[in-house]
């Protein structure tokens, strides 16, 4: 049962998100989500931050929930164990971006603030690139998460493909950086979806434990 219930957690997770960055792009003045990163909708000085951050948080305090869930179905591989950790680690760094460190507005000068966001952003990304290609290692030969290892290894090929895009976007100002964004993080809110699906359908099993 606690296993299900974590695993709801990974279900409603990227749903929320879903939603928060759904609802900011409509309350935000001339935010568009091809041209606009998705931090902007919670910057230093952004209208709205008083309703989406706190759906935020609840998203980042969802994912290392479920990272817990995982933890729990199984510890048979040291992959998986790393994998999870680092799961729960990019809830912790989305906590520390929203609650401390906010993105400086386009155009203004770098506070110490932003500094952070860039380097936690930097760091999450990271985490979970490397994540999803450790739990594509566990996943391999387990009967209980049949084609879960290819699809992690293919989700993690494009994060990272995504993910270069975004950071050259970045770079030169492109007029598609919230669009290339949004592709990067949908790839991974749908793996963390269709794994926590799959954990809420084995979370009884006792073999799985």
């Amino acid at each position: 049962m606690k296993c299900r219930l974590l695993a709801v957690c990974g279900i409603i997770a990227p749903l929320l998100y879903v939603f928060t960055v759904a609802l900011g792009g409509i309350l935000t003045p001339n935010y568009s989500h091809v041209s606009n990163a998705i931090s902007e909708l919670i910057e230093t000085g952004a209208p709205y931050t008083m309703f989406l951050n706190p759906l935020f948080d609840v998203y980042n305090i969802l994912i290392v929930l479920f990272a817990a869930g995982l933890y729990y179905a199984r510890n048979a591989r040291r992959s998986f164990r790393a994998g999870v950790v680092l799961l729960a680690a990019t809830g912790v760094a989305g906590l520390l971006m929203t609650l401390f460190f906010p993105q400086d507005p386009r155009g203004t000068p770098l506070t110490f603030a932003g500094q952070m966001h860039i380097a936690l952003a930097g760091v999450e990304s990271a985490l979970t690139i490397v994540l999803v290609f450790l739990m594509g290692v566990a996943f391999r030969g387990d009967g209980h998460w049949p084609r879960f290892s290819t699809y992690s290894f293919v989700t993690g090929v494009l994060i990272i493909i995504t993910g270069v895009a975004t950071a050259l976007a970045t770079a030169q100002g492109s007029g598609i950086l919230g669009l290339l964004e949004r592709c990067t993080i949908g790839v991974f809110l749908l793996w963390v979806f269709v794994v926590a699906v799959r954990l809420y359908r084995i979370a009884d099993h006792p073999s799985a434990h």
